[in-house]
This record gives C-alpha cells, sequence and structure tokens, in this order.
C-alpha cells in the first residue's frame, strides 16, 4: 500500500511538473516505435490509394507543457513530398483538421503543412475556426517545428493552439494529382488524460488487492 502510494504520488507529481510522462518527440522527420504518446492507425488496403509513400499509415499526437506534436507516417517509407506521379504541381498537402470536442462536432483549428520536390517544406500554415469562418493565425518561426523524412513531423506552440484538449482529428494527405487522397481520423487524447488514466488504473489496481 505505502509503495502504491508513493508511486502514485511522484507521477502526480511529474504530471504537474512537465504536463507528460514521458519524454517529448524529437521533429526530425523519423517516427521511433512508442516515441509518440497517442496512434491513430489507418485502414489498409483503400482503393485508388496506389503510392505507398502517400498511403497513411498512422497519425501521431503527443504534447507536452508548449508544444503540440503530430506526425504522419507512411505504409512505404520515405514520405512522398513530391505529391507522387500524377501531381501536375509536384507537392504534396496534408492538411489536419483539430475539433475541439471529442465528438468531432466543433471545429477549432485547420494545420496545413505543403511540400515539394526534393523534401521541400514549402509552407506550414494554421487557421482557427471563429464565427462559421477559417482565420488564418500567425505564426512566427519561434511558433513550429517541422521536418521530414521517412515520415512528416510538425510541432505548433501551444500559444497558437489553446483551444483544443482531447480533440478529434481528421487528417488528409492530398497527393495533389488524379490519384486518391488518403485520410485517417479519431480522438487522440493528451498524455496528461493518458497519464490520468494510468494512474487511476494503478489505483483501481491497489484497491482491488486490499479487498
Amino acid at each position: 500500500m505505502r509503495i502504491c502510494t508513493l508511486w502514485l504520488a511522484g507521477a502526480a507529481a511529474l504530471l504537474m511538473a512537465t504536463g507528460s510522462a514521458w519524454a517529448a518527440p524529437i521533429v526530425d522527420g523519423i517516427v521511433l516505435p512508442a516515441e509518440y504518446a497517442t496512434s491513430l492507425a489507418d485502414a489498409t488496403g483503400e482503393p485508388g490509394v496506389d503510392n505507398p509513400g502517400l498511403d497513411i499509415n498512422t497519425l501521431e499526437y503527443d504534447s507536452d507543457a508548449s508544444w503540440h506534436y503530430f506526425a504522419l507516417t507512411v505504409v512505404g517509407p520515405p514520405y512522398d513530398t513530391d505529391g507522387g506521379a500524377t501531381s501536375r504541381r509536384r507537392q504534396t498537402d496534408l492538411w489536419t483538421i483539430m475539433y475541439a470536442d471529442s465528438a468531432g462536432t466543433t471545429p477549432a483549428y485547420l494545420l496545413d503543412v505543403l511540400t515539394g520536390t526534393g523534401g521541400t517544406i514549402l509552407s506550414v500554415t494554421l487557421d482557427q475556426y471563429v464565427g462559421g469562418t477559417w482565420v488564418p493565425v500567425a505564426l512566427a518561426p519561434a511558433d513550429f517545428q517541422v521536418s521530414v523524412g521517412t515520415a512528416l513531423e510538425v510541432a505548433i506552440a501551444k500559444t497558437k493552439m489553446a483551444l483544443i484538449s482531447n480533440p478529434y482529428v481528421f487528417g488528409q494527405l492530398d497527393d495533389t494529382g488524379s490519384a486518391a487522397d488518403d485520410q485517417v481520423e479519431g480522438v487522440v487524447p493528451e498524455p496528461a488524460t493518458l497519464a490520468l488514466l494510468g494512474l487511476g488504473a494503478a489505483a483501481a489496481l491497489a484497491s482491488r488487492r486490499r479487498k
């Protein structure tokens, strides 16, 4: 009982100090196993998605006290930045809608990352949904991190995305050509929520053992 109590207290203190019970992801274009707290797996064998470098494998999410982290992994790395064989613009566009609620009914932010030939990051833009309209959010270089390689990773400062908590996320990988676009969606709990769920499970287990 005493060990469990000390463990719970220590974990709670860690959450209060860091906002997360694990190290934050490194935005380097490479997603390591279990690097992100939440991973949404995409369906396999989707019709029309014939480019493995544009076929979504997972949408990853994590956060710490300062940043929201997102990553997209593909079935056949590396991430194809130039839109694939059918793209006239030779660009790939990843746009991700974050909803303010876990039911996916209230849009909050639209994050767009446009890449081009040779792994070029062409733009990172953020819009906020206000009164039925998407309004651009100004992003200075210090407000985001982005990298592309075997995966696409982007981090946005929490000061720029203050209205989401445990959001529903919808992501679409647009090949900017005639081939089918790939999509993935689901709820991405923040790490603090996941850790608190873990604390609750540990407390329940300790209570069960006492009975």
